[in-house]
C-alpha cells in the first residue's frame, strides 16, 4: 500500500476525532454537566469558548474540503 503509515496515522487520528465527537455529544445532551437553574455567567462563557474553538475546527475542515473538491 502506498503511504501505508500516513494512512495508518490518519485513521488513527480520525477514530481520535470520532470518539472526541461522541464524547461531546455526551456531554452535551447531559447539557454539560451544568444545572440550568445554577448556571451563572462563567458558565455560559466556557460554553461561548468551546462553541468557538469548535467553530474554528470546522471552518478549517470546511475550507480545506473545499479545496480539495475544487
Amino acid at each position: 500500500m502506498h503511504n501505508e503509515k500516513a494512512h495508518s496515522a490518519f485513521s488513527s487520528n480520525k477514530a481520535r476525532i470520532d470518539e472526541l465527537i461522541t464524547r461531546l455529544q455526551r456531554m452535551s445532551d447531559n447539557h454539560f454537566a451544568v444545572d440550568f437553574f445554577d448556571l451563572d455567567w462563567g458558565d455560559v462563557g466556557d460554553l461561548k469558548s468551546l462553541a468557538d474553538k469548535l467553530e474554528d475546527a470546522t471552518i478549517g475542515i470546511s475550507n480545506r474540503v473545499t479545496q480539495v473538491g475544487s
